[in-house]
């Protein structure tokens, strides 16, 4: 809560918590998602199953496409939907 809206980068305090946690339901994180890069940080933690992207697209220059091609070429793998 304390990152929504910022984009200023996730609460990686609470990324390294949820880390290490071993939760059987999907896991979706939200926050201060303001590039290409907090994303990557994100989704490359293995229980992370999807990130939310509230002001990344609509106040940026951003792109989902844009956004898939650079996680793609950065390892992460995607989920098809």
């Amino acid at each position: 809560i304390n990152k929504e809206g910022s984009m200023e980068g996730p609460d990686l305090k609470l990324l390294r918590f949820i880390k290490d946690l071993n939760l059987s339901i999907p896991l979706i994180y939200s926050g201060g998602i303001g590039n290409y890069e907090h994303l990557k940080e994100v989704l490359s933690i293995s229980n992370i199953d999807a990130c939310a992207t509230g002001s990344l697209f609509p106040l940026s220059d951003s792109n989902p496409i844009r956004a898939r091609s650079y996680l793609l070429n950065n390892s992460i793998q995607l989920k098809k939907i």
